[in-house]
């Protein structure tokens, strides 16, 4: 298990690799504007004053989805110095604390937690945390746990599973867990109350591949997240 240090380093590492994606940005706005979404889907007229995102890299989900639901106040709790960095001399509206969360008896309207549980070894104290510090939560999780990447995925294919594919800390991605559709509500389930939800295929990151959407049309959205897998996202009632 690599120690504190060696986490850090590896953070900086792929934060690099990522902030140099030319494709990111328009991942990072979909995702805001699903979860702005999914929020106004739910809690039309709701006035939204202050966001609070964990791990919010250098922002944009932060920013766009702040913009989309009217919030004035922006603060985003991130590990990460580089993302920091880059999101101060991007974002002036938001204040970045390069700081883990912890509780602080703030209080904010929302709080966004976008591809972070996986990433974190107590994620039902994050949510427990989370859930007291705001009066809503919304979250975008991976839906990981699929036949194409199993190992009985990969035997079929006739190859065996890399090692870097399998979860926890030296997972390509950092995702010390991959979640079903199930078990991604079942966690938030214990923590939260969950409003609403949504889950998508992964056909956006393939321009919307005529494949996913032959499937989608045949077998229907949650077959194909149990073979393909997918993205989650929620809205929760908060504990303030």
């Amino acid at each position: 298990m690599p120690d504190s240090h060696e986490v850090e380093r590896r953070y900086e590492a792929w934060a690099k690799k990522q902030l140099e994606d030319p494709f990111r940005e328009i991942v990072l706005q979909w995702k805001a504007i699903h979860l702005a979404n999914i929020f106004k889907r739910n809690l039309p007229g709701e006035r939204v004053v202050s966001i609070c995102e964990i791990g919010g890299a250098e922002g944009t989900v932060l920013f766009v989805a702040g913009r989309l639901l009217g919030a004035r106040s922006l603060i985003n709790f991130e590990p990460c110095r580089l993302f920091c960095e880059t999101g101060k001399r991007k974002y002036r509206d938001i204040r970045f604390r390069n700081t883990p969360f912890a509780r602080n008896g703030q209080r904010y309207d929302i709080i966004i937690l976008s591809d972070v549980l996986e990433h974190v070894e107590d994620e039902e104290g994050l949510l427990a945390t989370a859930g007291e510090s705001c009066r809503f939560a919304l979250l975008k999780m991976p839906i990981e746990r699929s036949l194409s990447v199993s190992a009985l995925g990969y035997f079929l294919r006739g190859q065996a599973k890399p090692p870097e594919m399998l979860f926890g800390p030296n997972h390509y991605n950092g995702h010390l867990r991959g979640y079903s559709l199930k078990s991604a509500l079942a966690a938030v389930h214990r923590n939260l109350e969950v409003m609403g939800w949504y889950a998508l295929d992964h056909s956006f990151y393939y321009q919307g591949s005529a494949l996913f959407v032959f499937l989608r049309k045949w077998l229907g959205m949650q077959p194909l997240l149990r073979v393909f897998g997918g993205s989650l996202f929620i809205l929760a009632r908060g504990k303030c």
